[in-house]
């Protein structure tokens, strides 16, 4: 924002006020001669007005309520909305990136993959072009889950445990992921305009969590490729990433990638009101947890055989969050890390 200051110069006046109370000089004493000067009485002081007594100040008008959203994308479950902002929020992402990664990034293409009952996201390279996917059923968890979060906080309720009892309990391969039954939520409270704008703000959090940890998997050279070609994503390519039996990432990388993902997480949401914070993130690991202690311990979705127990990720994005922020932003070196078996 610039702004621009406009001054004026005024002159100021001087008034020089006349000293007309000399009196002549008096001869009558004689050979002595007598000079007597004579000072002007001032007017006294006129009595200034007794001030009016000072009203009672009005107070401050009560904040009109702000109204109910009714027609909410995440709400609605609108897919269409979850892919725009998973674009943009890659978009801040990769703008947040020290160079060169930047410049290394900035033509991956993200594409996305709307087979029913897939939850995942994947950094991939198939014959030397890099590309990132997110499903279109791990977007509309994140989704639901800061819905549910957002209601938790504004109203006291236990959502977020329901609807991953919920998941837990329905999702079946194959098969869209299980959405809250049309009772679920009460209208009212669903549509409150502050749970909204915090489930939005969180959402948002948790994608780009989830981008920021699959653009690490590339500049860390976990992929074996970089961007390097900007051509538009097609749904072959995308089958033909699915098909290709891509090696599990092992530990290391994945909390190198963690670790790398939520700094760029913090650094693209620091201009934004509010910031991003790393709330986005401790809520999708937090989720997938409680979704598998409710489905007896095992493993529900692909991923979370490839990635580290939730209860491992959960410090190294708090700890790297705390170092950044006490580092003041301070980015840590990009290196080439080997790709480990």
């Amino acid at each position: 924002m610039v702004g621009a200051l406009v001054g004026a110069l005024v002159p100021s006046a001087c008034k020089k006020e006349e000293d007309d109370g000399f009196e002549p000089v008096d001869f009558s004493g004689g050979d002595e001669t007598k000079s007597k000067t004579k000072t002007k009485k001032a007017d006294p002081e006129p009595t200034p007005d007794p001030e009016p007594p000072t009203p009672d100040p009005k107070p401050a008008p009560t904040p009109a309520p702000r109204r109910p959203v009714t027609d909410d994308p995440i709400n609605r479950h609108d897919t269409g909305y979850l892919r725009q902002r998973a674009q943009a929020v890659l978009a801040d992402l990769v703008a947040a990136l020290p160079e060169p990664q930047r410049s290394q990034m900035r033509p991956i293409p993200l594409g996305f993959d709307n087979r029913p009952g897939e939850v995942n996201a994947f950094a991939a390279c198939v014959k030397g072009r890099a590309f990132m996917v997110m499903t279109d059923g791990l977007m509309e968890i994140q989704a639901q889950m800061a819905r549910a979060r957002a209601h938790d906080e504004r109203f006291g309720t236990e959502k977020l445990d329901a609807y991953a009892a919920l998941v837990a309990r329905g999702q079946r391969r194959g098969q869209a992921v299980p959405r809250p039954p049309s009772n679920f939520y009460e209208t009212a409270k669903d549509q409150d305009a502050n749970k909204v704008a915090r489930q939005r703000h969180l959402l948002d959090e948790g994608l780009a969590f989830v981008l920021g940890h699959e653009l690490a998997h590339h500049y860390l050279s976990h992929t074996g490729c970089v961007g390097t070609d900007a051509t538009a994503l097609t749904p072959a390519d995308i089958a033909r990433a699915v098909t290709i039996k891509v090696p599990a990432f092992n530990q290391a990388n994945e909390l190198a990638s963690d670790l790398y993902g939520i700094q760029n997480v913090l650094a693209a949401g620091r201009p934004k009101r509010p910031a991003w914070r790393e709330d986005g993130a401790l809520l999708t690991l937090r989720f997938f947890l409680e979704v598998r202690r409710a489905h007896g311990g095992g493993v529900l979705f692909d991923f979370e055989s490839t990635h580290p127990h939730p209860d491992v990720r959960r410090p190294v994005v708090t700890q790297a969050a705390e170092t950044w922020r006490r580092t003041g932003g301070q980015a840590l070196p990009v290196l080439k890390l080997p790709k480990l078996r």
